[in-house]
């Protein structure tokens, strides 16, 4: 597995104020808290920001999707990664599309020839 390394440059925030008429001063630096869940600890959930990567550690059918409709819209939803193998269908749902397709076009064929 490929590790990514990021890093952040964060400068410290400087605030004076006055306590009881004494010059004083803070240093801060401005994080926000994050949270890591899990795809499958999160489905059924909306989410306000989605940060996921669509890679090999991608292991399960619809996994990928699951993920990506947490998001709200395209706007909330960042990709870091993406490999094309990482989207998984289950082979039975496959075997359901094609078997709807056939009954679709059977469906349209006999109505083609009733009409005609």
């Amino acid at each position: 597995m490929q590790m990514m390394n990021q890093f952040f440059l964060t400068k410290n925030e400087t605030s004076y104020f006055r306590v009881n008429g004494i010059p004083s001063h803070c240093y801060q630096f401005p994080l926000q808290n994050a949270f890591a869940l899990t795809i499958h600890k999160t489905q059924g959930l909306t989410v306000p920001h989605i940060t996921v990567s669509l890679d090999e550690t991608i292991f399960a059918s619809g996994q990928a999707y699951v993920a990506l409709s947490l998001a709200t819209s395209w706007d909330n939803l960042e990709i870091t990664s993406f490999n094309k193998d990482s989207i998984k269908t289950n082979p039975n749902v496959i075997i359901e599309y094609e078997r709807l397709k056939e009954k679709y076009n059977s469906s349209i064929d006999e109505f083609n020839t009733f009409i005609t």
